[in-house]
Parts: structure tokens; sequence; C-alpha cells
């Protein structure tokens, strides 16, 4: 009997002895913070692809990359397609511009045509994603427009570019057109208007010239290569 009440208490002493084994956590607090924050990058990573991946099916998404900003993105689908410059001094009759022709009535009205400022109409949220000032641009009325209460005028650009180099033009043939010669020591108003029109084409020529290549070439009867523009 005592033999039996040593051994019933031996394994109450057994029981009540602390567990000194510790097992180790299978998910440390450090495993944790690493897990969530490479989550995060995921999740991060994920969202940065689809955004850049839905730009690239925007409207006109090359040519914002190399251009400030222009409602006409959104409104139509410029499609880019190349085109070779005809440089040559002496191209085919057929081929050649009217800006290779000497002045003459029916070229004169094609460039009176292509330089005239057509309006366009703006909203007040355009012209201030283009950085502009809308309170001093007047509005096209809807009175007499008919296009609401947000239309302001806009005109394209390109249309003072050309109006600049048909002044130029112009100038070239001045006995043609009557016009005085400049006077190239007094900045009057007539000089004033031809080198701000040399100057707005010189800006337009920085600014968007492109970083094709002309090459050089022997050709007979020449005594230096010539390019090939």
């Amino acid at each position: 009997m005592g033999d039996k009440e040593e051994e019933a208490e031996g394994l109450l002493g057994e029981e009540s002895l602390p567990n000194k084994s510790i097992r180790r956590p299978l998910f440390t607090r450090t495993a944790f913070i690493i897990t969530i924050i490479n989550i995060i990058v995921f999740f991060t990573s994920l969202a940065l692809f689809v955004i850049s991946f839905s730009q690239r099916y925007q409207l006109n998404f090359e040519l914002r990359q190399a251009s400030t900003y222009s409602p006409i993105f959104d409104r139509l689908d410029l499609e880019m397609r190349p085109r070779k410059i005809q440089g040559t001094l002496f191209p085919d009759k057929e081929s050649a511009s009217i800006a290779r022709e000497l002045p003459n009535a029916a070229a004169d009205e094609i460039w009176e045509e292509w330089e005239l400022s057509r309006f366009y109409p703006l909203t007040r949220d355009e012209i201030v994603r283009m950085g502009k000032d809308p309170s001093t641009v007047p509005k096209l009325e809807d009175s007499e427009w008919g296009l609401g209460d947000d239309a302001y005028v806009g005109a394209f650009d390109v249309y003072h570019q050309i109006h600049c180099l048909n002044a130029l033009r112009q100038n070239a043939y001045r006995g043609y057109y009557k016009l005085t010669t400049r006077n190239h020591t007094v900045m009057g108003l007539p000089e004033i208007h031809i080198n701000h029109c040399v100057d707005i084409l010189l800006q337009a020529l920085q600014c968007s010239s492109n970083v094709n290549f002309m090459t050089y070439h022997w050709v007979a009867g020449q005594e230096y290569p010539q390019p090939d523009m």
C-alpha cells in the first residue's frame, strides 16, 4: 500500500513540474513583417504594371510623350505614319509643292487658306491644363455659336507658323508683293514683325526637330559630296 501511494505521489509530482521544453513559434514576428512587406510590394508593382499597360492603349499615346498637353489628343486619333522629306534642289514638276513655285495668284490662294486661323472651342478645364488663365480668354457665346456656356476661343498654333513662313516667302519676293525693303539699321514695325516670324519658326524647329540623319553622296558633276535630304 505504501509503495502505491509513493508511486502516485511521484506521478502527481511529475505532472506538477513545469514543462521546460520551449516550442518555437512557426511564424515569427520578423517573418510576419517581411511577408506583409512582400505583399505590399507585389500589389504596388501589379498596380503600376496595370496603369502602364493601360496608358499604352491611350489615344495618341506616342504623341503625348513628345508634346505638352493638347485637348486634341483626347478628341481625335492622330494616326502617325512615316513620310520622306523632299529636299532635292530640282524636284519633278509634278511632285513639287507650291512652296517651290514663283509667286502666282493660284499659289497665293492656297497659302492664304493654309494660314487662316480657325477658331476651335476649348473648355475652361482644358485651358487650365494648358497652363493658361481662362479669365482672360474670350468666350464663344452660346447665342452666336450654340456651344453652351463652357466654350472658349482657341486656335491651332500651326496656322500661326504657316503665316510666318508665308510672310518670309513674300519678303523674298517683295517686288511682286509690293513690299518696301526692310531697314537693317532701324527696328520699325515691319522689321519687328518679320523678326518675330523668324523667331517663331526657329523655336518651332528647335522644339520639335527630329534626330533623323542626312547622308552625303558623291554626285556626278559636283566637286563635293551632296546631302541626300
